[in-house]
This record gives structure tokens, C-alpha cells and sequence, in this order.
């Protein structure tokens, strides 16, 4: 337990003071609030898909899990406009 603790708090440090940096050199912050509702939509994926396969284990449960989180989490981010990356690769993706 004290090793995981130890990492945990200097990661956080770590990454504080490299937003720190960026902020102050910059004018960057490497967040916007699209970041907080990818969050918010990945957390509500994870409890739906945690709720709903609560019974099923093994293999296959795993890999049904994993399939509907995907799907839920990709339609969300592409619905939702998440992310700024997704339209250009989809539209790629559709001519090609």
C-alpha cells in the first residue's frame, strides 16, 4: 500500500507542476470542459455496463462488456462532439 501511495502522490505532483509550467510559459491549460463531460460520459458507460452484466462472468461476459462499453462510449463521443479529432476520422473513414 505505501509503494501505490508513494507513486500516486508523485505522479500528481508531477503533473501539477507540468500544468503549472504550461500555464504560466504559455497561457496553455491542457483542459477544457469537454474534458470533464468525457469523463462524466465515460463514468456513466462504465456504471451502465457495470449494472447490467453484473452476473455475467467468464470470457464471454468480459468480452460482451467490453463490446457495449465501446459502442456506448463511441456514439456518446461522436454524438456529443467530444472531441474535436472524431468528425475528420469518420468522415475519412466513410469516403475511403
Amino acid at each position: 500500500m505505501g509503494p501505490a501511495l508513494a507513486n500516486l502522490i508523485s505522479i500528481t505532483i508531477y503533473n501539477i507542476v507540468r500544468i503549472a509550467f504550461l500555464w504560466k510559459k504559455f497561457r496553455l491549460f491542457p483542459f477544457t470542459i469537454r474534458s470533464v463531460y468525457t469523463i462524466l460520459v465515460a463514468a456513466v458507460c462504465y456504471v451502465a455496463c457495470y449494472f447490467t452484466f453484473l452476473q455475467v462472468h467468464g470470457f464471454w461476459g468480459l468480452i460482451l462488456r467490453s463490446i457495449v462499453f465501446i459502442t456506448l462510449y463511441g456514439t456518446a463521443t461522436i454524438y456529443f462532439r467530444l472531441s474535436p479529432d472524431t468528425i475528420p476520422v469518420i468522415n475519412s473513414i466513410k469516403e475511403g
